[in-house]
């Protein structure tokens, strides 16, 4: 499903009757001497897409609210990394947030056995804070950067795939919100998979304060929530699915553009 959602951006076969080209199609030489050499559409070139370039990177929360939690992050992180490796769909990286933000893998290195078992190592689950506007900030300026240095001709798309319990620092929304808008206006597609203990409380179901001219309103936490895609995930099984769907859902409004 995967395999057919992201679907080809680099032309790597060669196809096609030309007149110039890179490569002579022998099946068209018989009929090209036959006709007196007038149909001469013998040459084939490089246009028909079968490689997908992307640029995905996965940032998972390294605070202390996860660890209820943090072997599904982890589990999530493997399976995700696994079949994009698979699919040899481009670059994959791997950013850390908490306190601080790391891009503990980057773009631009493989994402081999080896590499997989050194980011899971990184991840503890004891930082005290959620930065997670300074994660988003932060993997907007990675992507950007290396979208500056990627070859105009081939045609890159970027992903960002949050892992994390869902709640942050209520105050923040609003920067945040913005942040989301800037990489939707860049074709930047960033998604949040909200990972949640089996016995804990939902994050569905939780509600929020807040104080306006002194009266206290009781809210829901997901109201004006600003990540307008997002995924909550408590079983393993159901994760190809939901990812596939958001996907599906992501090339929609791209090809409505």
């Amino acid at each position: 499903q995967l395999r057919l959602l992201l679907e080809p951006t680099m032309a790597t076969k060669l196809k096609g009757d030309y007149k110039s080209g890179k490569r002579i199609n022998m099946r068209r030489v018989i009929t090209y001497i036959a006709s007196q050499y007038r149909k001469d559409k013998i040459w084939l070139r490089r246009t028909k897409k079968s490689k997908r370039e992307y640029q995905i990177i996965l940032a998972i929360d390294n605070s202390k609210s996860m660890r209820m939690c943090g072997e599904l992050a982890l589990e999530s992180l493997a399976v995700i990394s696994k079949a994009l490796s698979k699919l040899e769909v481009g670059e994959i990286g791997v950013c850390s947030f908490g306190d601080e933000v790391q891009h503990v893998h980057k773009l631009d290195e493989p994402f081999t056995d080896m590499a997989g078992a050194k980011v899971t190592s990184h991840f503890t689950f004891d930082k005290e804070s959620t930065c997670i506007e300074d994660g988003m900030r932060s993997i907007l300026s990675v992507l950007e950067e290396s979208r500056k240095n990627l070859s105009g001709e081939i045609d890159y798309r970027q992903l960002v795939f949050f892992i994390s319990d869902g709640r942050f620092d209520s105050a923040k929304r609003n920067e945040l919100g913005k942040l989301i808008r800037r990489a939707i206006e860049h074709k930047q597609f960033v998604v949040l998979l909200i990972v949640e203990d089996v016995a804990g409380e939902s994050i569905l179901e939780t509600k929020q304060v807040s104080f306006r001219k002194g009266k206290m309103n009781v809210l829901d936490y997901m109201e004006n929530y600003p990540f307008p895609f997002y995924i909550v995930l408590k079983d393993m099984q159901t994760l190809p699915h939901v990812l596939a769907e958001a996907l599906r859902q992501w090339f929609q409004i791209m090809k409505q553009e």
